[in-house]
């Protein structure tokens, strides 16, 4: 099966200001997968969703301050 890590954020962003940190399954029926990166100062974590059609959607981020 896809996986967003694979599919959706293919490049890592190492060299960007931006770290990809990973995908994982999370218990939320409606959206079943998070990504997360990290970045000087905080976080994001994106709320996906795949639809049998489009593949992967980002559906919602969240932002954390360090």
């Amino acid at each position: 099966s896809m996986h967003p890590s694979k599919d959706l954020f293919v490049f890592p962003g190492a060299d960007a200001d931006w770290s990809f940190e990973g995908c994982m399954e999370v218990d939320d029926q409606d959206l079943p997968m998070r990504c997360y990166f990290r970045y000087e100062g905080g976080s994001a974590a994106f709320a996906m969703d795949r639809d049998l059609v489009d593949g992967w959607q980002i559906v919602a981020v969240t932002f954390t301050a360090d």
